[in-house]
């Protein structure tokens, strides 16, 4: 299950041409909530994992850029630890 918030979601529909059919109907159909999209994806071959790893990605993308924005000092401990 992947959960595509608000802030995710204009990146997600960025992606969704490049994603497998399946996901992209999925996506379509799933009910967007003032939560966002729960998605249920069944990975059932590598193209669908592809398509699962692309949109954890935007999560993670998006977390990132709104932590920094948030909390100066994530780049701070983002030098320290390397």
């Amino acid at each position: 299950m992947i959960d595509i918030g608000s802030k995710e979601e204009p990146s997600a529909e960025t992606l969704l041409p490049s994603l497998s059919q399946n996901v992209q109907k999925l996506f379509k159909n799933t009910y967007k909530t003032p939560l966002g999209r729960w998605l249920v994806i069944e990975v059932s071959d590598k193209n669908i994992l592809c398509d699962v790893k692309k949109l954890v990605d935007v999560r993670i993308i998006t977390s990132d850029n709104s932590e920094s924005v948030s909390d100066p000092s994530v780049s701070e401990r983002r030098q320290s630890e390397k």
